[in-house]
């Protein structure tokens, strides 16, 4: 992956909500890197605020970190009663540590990031990663 002269997007909404405009923009780009992924035949798996980088030079946003990700034809990191993701983003399915996670996990992923950005907090967010879930 190339290197980002930037911060994440979780370092732009630190003091609240940001313009919808602005954030319909950093989740369209954000968006359209998911979809050369799933392109690929990868599923992300944990696409929130801290895994979008923004771009100083050119205000662009770009999906880091695939450390969760997974091929749509492996099972590798996908175990039964295991759960994988940050709980305040995640689609249901993924919650319920289903093997039915697909494309449309990340794009309720992006749609929590998006809500994140419009409202200064995540959907979902408890004392802990079980409560949230």
């Amino acid at each position: 992956m190339q290197l980002v002269d930037g911060e994440d997007l979780s370092k732009k909404i630190a003091g609240g909500p940001i313009d919808g405009r602005v954030a319909a923009r950093y989740v369209r780009q954000a968006t359209l890197g998911v979809q050369a992924a799933h392109g690929e035949g990868v599923l992300h798996r944990d696409l929130k605020p801290h895994n979008i980088m923004i771009s100083r030079t050119d205000d662009q946003a770009l999906v880091t970190d695939f450390g969760l990700a997974k091929l749509f034809t492996s099972e590798e990191n996908t175990r039964s009663a295991e759960v994988f993701g940050t709980p305040s983003y995640m689609a249901p399915e993924q919650a319920l540590a289903s093997r039915n996670v697909t494309e449309l996990s990340d794009v309720y992923s992006l749609g929590a990031t998006l809500y994140h950005l419009l409202t200064g907090r995540p959907p979902f967010q408890s004392n802990s990663f079980y409560e949230t879930i």
